[in-house]
């Protein structure tokens, strides 16, 4: 299916971030908003500092994020999108924020029966 701007609405690429990632994630969003909207998606760079009153203020259908580590990548960020109803990519708020505990994430695996090495917290 051919990709069209009715399709995917319009998506907001969010970068930026309050973490030490921050200049990474501005650069890819900037590559992704480019290559979105190359592609004939209605597609918009917002830059945001990682407050939740940016996230209540998007107008948008969905959400490529492209926020790194803090705020971007520990469910802080996909909570908030959960709660407005905003289709987004990535994981869960649930899976991103024990994917950022190594230590329940290591434990967690064990339970399902799938080897990992030892660690220490």
């Amino acid at each position: 299916m051919a990709v069209t701007e009715a399709r995917f609405g319009r998506v907001a690429v969010l970068c930026g971030g309050p973490g030490v990632e921050r200049e990474v994630s501005l650069e890819s969003g900037e590559a992704i908003a480019r290559s979105l909207r190359e592609a004939g998606v209605d597609a918009r760079k917002i830059v945001i500092a990682g407050e939740p009153a940016e996230i209540a203020r998007l107008e948008c259908d969905r959400v490529f994020v492209a926020i790194h580590g803090e705020f971007g990548e520990d469910g802080t960020l996909q909570r908030l999108l959960e709660a407005r109803g905003l289709a987004y990519t990535g994981s869960p708020a649930a899976a991103c924020a024990l994917a950022m505990d190594k230590d329940a994430s290591k434990k967690r695996l064990r339970e399902a029966g799938l080897p990992t090495a030892d660690w220490v917290v």
